[in-house]
């Protein structure tokens, strides 16, 4: 067994006793939670022994495409994911303090594991991707069903992407769409983003431009091809 501060931990964990790994919800499709439940413990209802996960799928964009190379923010994105979900998982706090207090006053937090999959930069893969692990069977040791979803970067990508998170009842948390249609809770309902939409940057950037730079005179292109509007 790996040491308990290590980031594969909880997934050795899981794969190492498999008989002890179960979720919570039964024959669904969609969002769900696991838990690894002590030997002495049978009953469905996990006591304060129980380990609770919660797989978190990180959607990024990492591969190249002729001349375009943004790797470097995917393979980013991808590894800052995963320092967070490993100081999460040991109550590490040496970025975040909170996250001590937490594990400290929550009597059984839940744990986090992850997987990375590779958007492309296009719906139609990380759609594909997505629905894939939605329809995994709940007990499945090495592809846990998700219970929530990190991603993802472009807005084009989200406004599809989005859809199917709300259809299956995953929350999702975008680093970097931004487009203001995704603010649609009709349509997006378990959308969430880390920053502003496009419309409180545009309202704040020329009072920058104005205020901090004395800039009197710019120029702004805009070009409607997708949710964004590159």
């Amino acid at each position: 067994m790996s040491d308990p501060a290590s980031y594969s931990y909880f997934d050795d964990l899981r794969r190492n006793n498999a008989s002890n790994f179960s979720p919570i919800l039964k024959d669904v499709i969609g969002r769900n939670l696991h838990r690894y439940h002590n030997k002495t413990n049978s009953s469905e209802v996990p006591d304060e022994n129980d380990i609770i996960f919660c797989h978190t799928p990180v959607f990024v964009r990492y591969t190249t495409q002729e001349k375009e190379d943004y790797s470097g923010a995917g393979y980013g994105g991808a590894a800052g994911a995963m320092l967070a979900i490993q100081h999460w998982n040991n109550g590490n706090g040496v970025v975040v303090k909170d996250i001590e207090a937490i594990q400290k006053s929550c009597p059984r937090p839940i744990k986090f594991t992850t997987e990375i999959f590779d958007t492309e930069s296009n719906a139609v893969p990380a759609v594909r991707g997505l629905t894939g692990m939605i329809i995994r069977d709940p007990y499945d040791i090495d592809r846990p069903q998700p219970c929530a979803i990190v991603g993802t970067i472009y807005s084009s990508v989200s406004t599809k992407f989005a859809i199917t998170t709300g259809v299956y009842d995953l929350l999702q948390v975008a680093p970097g769409a931004s487009s203001d249609a995704l603010d649609d809770k009709k349509q997006y309902p378990l959308f969430s983003r880390t920053h502003p939409a496009d419309e409180g940057s545009a309202s704040l950037l020329p009072k920058y431009l104005q205020d901090q730079l004395q800039v009197k005179n710019f120029a702004i292109v805009f070009v409607h091809t997708d949710g964004f509007g590159a």
